[in-house]
């Protein structure tokens, strides 16, 4: 036998020039390089989108805000009212500011512009899920407030589920509109 079956004789190259095994030092294996975007794209969405599947498995339904106001009504001191429309409107204030800092995020590139398009659908989702919660947190809220405050988190529910269906402008823009006049409502109830 001239060579040894398995790889090259003592002293010899390994890995022998032009096998699939040849590090980038010892010769180019491809003269074209790949793009990181896209992988780094996907691997934020697949994250994402595990965290919302892990919030949505362990959080509360919201069955439970809706039929806390179809039972019989509770009585509350003004105290407690003044208290929990306080601690609505702070929740609120916190909700707005969250949600405008994701949505304030801009850049040329198209990478950060999915980051970004992605933040924005994720903070949608996750104010929603913070009012509803707050809601079941201050039952003392005026009844008035507290549909204010669902009525904006089910119309981002609306908005974000339309964007995820990757919805025309022409769907989107009444739901946008939905949103502008639940949140004018919070401004004026919240000053």
């Amino acid at each position: 036998m001239t060579n040894p079956p398995y790889g090259t004789a003592p002293g010899g190259q390994w890995p022998p020039a032009g096998s699939p095994f040849t590090s980038p030092a010892a010769g180019p294996v491809s003269s074209q390089k790949q793009s990181r975007g896209p992988v780094i794209v996907s691997l934020i969405v697949a994250v994402l989108a595990i965290a919302v599947a892990i919030g949505a498995w362990f959080r509360t339904a919201h069955s439970d805000v809706t039929t806390q106001s179809t039972t019989a009504p509770q009585q509350f001191t003004t105290q407690q009212t003044s208290d929990a429309n306080k601690a609505l409107c702070d929740s609120y204030h916190k909700m707005f500011r969250s949600v405008n800092g994701a949505g304030g995020q801009t850049s040329d590139d198209p990478v950060l512009q999915q980051v970004y398009a992605i933040n924005i659908r994720l903070a949608t989702h996750v104010a929603s899920d913070f009012m509803y919660d707050k809601l079941r947190e201050n039952p003392a809220g005026s009844p008035q407030l507290a549909s204010d405050l669902r009525d904006l988190a089910n119309a981002y529910n609306e908005v974000l589920m339309a964007q995820l269906a990757d919805a025309p402008k022409t769907e989107l823009d009444p739901l946008y509109s939905n949103i502008d006049s639940a949140d004018a409502k919070l401004v004026e109830a919240c000053k």
